[in-house]
Order: C-alpha cells, then sequence, then structure tokens
C-alpha cells in the first residue's frame, strides 16, 4: 500500500516540475513545443541516473516508486509528445514534426544513457 502513496506523491511533485518548465520556457509551441520537450530529455536524464544507481544497489525499492515511477512518470508526458505530433502533422509542419520527433527519440535515448553512465 505504501508503494501507492510513493508513487501518488512522486508523481504530484513530478507533474508540478512538469508545469513549471512549461512556465520558464518560451511559448512557442505553434513554432516548437519546447516545454513538452525539455520536460521529456530532462525526464530521460534523471531515469537515467536512477536506474544507474538502482543497478548498482544504491537507491531503495520505495526510492523507486517515489523517483523512477512517480516522478519521471508524472515529469515525462508522452501523450501530450503524442498530441503535438499530431498537431505539427495536421498543420503540414513536416520539418518541425521530424525535428521534434527525431530528436526527442535521439537526444532522450542519449540522455538514459548520460544519466546511467554519470550513475556509475
Amino acid at each position: 500500500m505504501m508503494a501507492f502513496f510513493y508513487v501518488f506523491i512522486g508523481g504530484g511533485l513530478g507533474s508540478m516540475a512538469r508545469l513549471g518548465i512549461a512556465k520558464i520556457t518560451p511559448h512557442t509551441a505553434p513554432l516548437f513545443p519546447w516545454s513538452t520537450f525539455i520536460a521529456n530529455i530532462l525526464s530521460c536524464f534523471i531515469l537515467g541516473v536512477l536506474i544507474g544507481l538502482r543497478v548498482r544497489g544504491n537507491l531503495s525499492q520505495n526510492a523507486q516508486f517515489f523517483l523512477i515511477t512517480g516522478f519521471c512518470g508524472g515529469f515525462s508526458t508522452f501523450s501530450t509528445f503524442s498530441l503535438e505530433n499530431l498537431q505539427l502533422l495536421q498543420e503540414g509542419r513536416l520539418t518541425a514534426l521530424a525535428a521534434y520527433t527525431g530528436l526527442s527519440m535521439l537526444l532522450g535515448l542519449a540522455a538514459v544513457i548520460a544519466g546511467v553512465r554519470l550513475a556509475g
């Protein structure tokens, strides 16, 4: 039952951090969805660090629920990423669509790898 509590609190904090990113990034969503992009790449990096710590036995199960499932789950946003991709497609902005999708995937993977390596 405590796992649900840790996920709940971590998810709330992650969602608040996500809103904070949205508030401090330029509001250029029609040009490029910066807030989602930044939140997702940061979340990938944080997740990589946390996974690296977990693999080395330096992250308790409660911390995993709180940080990995909760915080990173609330901070990153695949549903918004998907919606923004659809909007770019519907607007015929294929270059922005390709850049957003491609950079999100490549930099997300690179961020997870960098995080895992940093934790090791």
